[in-house]
């Protein structure tokens, strides 16, 4: 049997890889913006809220955001035009980031080719 909880963690784990690539972009787009600061955002708490049930229907977030990414200022060396972007870290995060959405996506492509498998081979028998 499927565990059917394993694609809603995937799922959150893909948005945030997603938000984060948008976020380190951006730092890269701003590397000659004066005053600009590198921001990051973390998802350090996605297994303990993955647990939570919702409780009541008329719970709300605020829209456009996920509470459970929370977006903060990378702390480091700030140039002469008072920006902290240091281009290797962020093509290093960008790297990083990437590779762990396409982990992600041949995860899911594998499981749905597990399960079209299954499906096609159950017809037969």
């Amino acid at each position: 049997m499927m565990d059917n909880r394993l694609f809603p963690v995937i799922e959150d784990r893909m948005d945030w890889t997603a938000k984060r690539q948008q976020m380190l972009s951006a730092n890269v787009a701003n590397i000659d913006t004066p005053g600009y600061r590198t921001k990051d955002v973390s998802f350090s708490e996605q297994l303990q809220l993955l647990q939570l049930n919702v409780t009541n229907s008329k719970h709300m977030t605020p829209s456009g955001t996920d509470p459970r990414m929370e977006e903060f200022e990378v702390k480091g060396k700030v140039g002469l035009n008072d920006n902290s972007v240091d281009l290797d870290r962020e093509m290093s995060e960008l790297t990083k980031n990437g590779l762990q959405y396409v982990a992600l996506i041949q995860f899911v492509s594998q499981k749905l080719k597990t399960i079209r498998s299954a499906i096609n081979e159950g017809g037969r028998g």
